[in-house]
């Protein structure tokens, strides 16, 4: 299901199409390296034990932690996307 997100009015009394566009361009490139860099992290089971059920618990907050980004950089593109028609040549 594609997620409905409010996207800004581009107009002459507002931020710039081109501000705009630039803006969410770097915040996406910006949540794009936290995913890299989330993903690079150590995460291993060893660092959970021998509490039982904490290593689940981790395994299931990375995942929600991984889509919340995922969903942020998505949106941020598609914002940028819409901004972007509006820049004039």
């Amino acid at each position: 299901m594609e997620r409905k997100i409010t996207l800004p009015i581009v107009h002459l009394n507002g931020t710039s199409a081109r501000d705009l566009t630039e803006g969410y361009c770097r915040a996406a490139v910006a949540v794009q390296d936290a995913l890299i860099a989330v993903g690079k992290i150590e995460f291993n089971a060893r660092d959970y034990y021998p509490v039982d059920g904490l290593w689940d618990a981790a395994l299931k907050e990375r995942g929600a932690q991984v889509l919340a980004l995922h969903n942020m950089h998505l949106d941020l593109q598609k914002i940028a996307e819409h901004c972007s028609q509006f820049i004039k040549p």
